[in-house]
């Protein structure tokens, strides 16, 4: 049976004497202890910095606010839906996808309290804009679309071709984000089978 630890009072208040054979258990729990605090405290900043870069967010922001107004000026337009059919519908699909950039680049307080929550409902229905090089990928597609089509008046060109080159700029960001934050956290998380 172990002896209880002897209380004496010192300076700075009451101080126990902790008796040498229970040490080596007392530094294990420690040492367990900071591990699980140091895992919390690691994967909340995970969580945290799992948001976006602002600066990115406000590139795509912008970036969609632009293809909505290009598609929807597009839509508009009676001569792609007589001279150019593919290009009507690729407008209709591009202020779709503008829709989607807006609301996955929109704050989550946005669409809080909303009968329609979009952001929910959007990553429930693609869960894949949850991660970032999902959305990378999305992002170089729809910038993809945008850089072949090219449409014959100027205009037109240098707009979708300036919004296409946002976007595969935009994903590429996205991905040299995520693959630092991944190689950030493969640096700090503890090797072992606990792990």
């Amino acid at each position: 049976m172990a002896e209880a630890p002897e209380m004496t009072r010192g300076a700075a208040g009451p101080q126990f004497e902790v008796p040498p054979a229970i040490l080596p258990s007392l530094a294990e729990v420690s040492g367990a202890v900071a591990v699980d605090l140091a895992r919390r405290e690691i994967s909340e900043v995970a969580s945290y910095v799992q948001e976006q870069h602002f600066s990115v967010k406000v590139l795509c922001f912008c970036v969609g606010i632009g293809l909505f107004v290009c598609s929807a000026l597009g839509l508009l337009s009676v001569f792609f839906l007589v001279l150019s059919p593919i290009q009507y519908l690729l407008s209709a699909y591009n202020l779709l996808f503008a829709l989607v950039i807006m609301t996955m680049g929109g704050k989550p307080q946005w669409f809080e309290g909303r009968r329609l929550n979009a952001q929910l409902r959007l990553l429930s229905a693609a869960p894949v804009l949850a991660s970032r090089s999902g959305l990378a990928a999305f992002y170089f597609y729809v910038g993809s679309l945008n850089l072949f089509m090219l449409p014959e008046v100027l205009f037109w060109r240098v707009a979708y071709l300036s919004v296409g080159v946002a976007l595969c700029t935009a994903g590429i960001v996205v991905l040299v984000h995520d693959f630092r934050l991944s190689s950030m956290k493969a640096a700090v998380s503890p090797v072992g089978p606990e792990a």
